[in-house]
């Protein structure tokens, strides 16, 4: 997987104990387009620190181009923001 760190429009449900699913997102091409990838499958979904701040971190499978493929998608707690980390 190469890293990307870029930052994307998160479609996710929150439950009644707190757990987040992402379900779909929006992520812009090199031509400025916005493209929505769904989230097929959840494989694992891990708390991490990045710097001071806590964040989770999930591994999916995503359909993209045509092809599945695995991304690690990741939402800072402190700032609410998701990116797409490595693909």
């Amino acid at each position: 997987m190469k890293e990307i760190n870029k930052a994307i429009e998160m479609i996710s449900v929150s439950s009644k104990d707190g757990s987040i699913k992402p379900i779909r997102f929006r992520l812009a091409t090199e031509n400025e387009e916005m493209q929505v990838i769904k989230i097929k499958k959840i494989h694992q979904m891990d708390q991490i620190k990045i710097g001071n701040n806590l964040a989770r971190k999930f591994t999916c499978t995503i359909v993209l181009n045509e092809r599945e493929r695995v991304c690690e998608i990741t939402y800072t707690l402190v700032n609410q923001m998701w990116h797409l980390f490595k693909l």
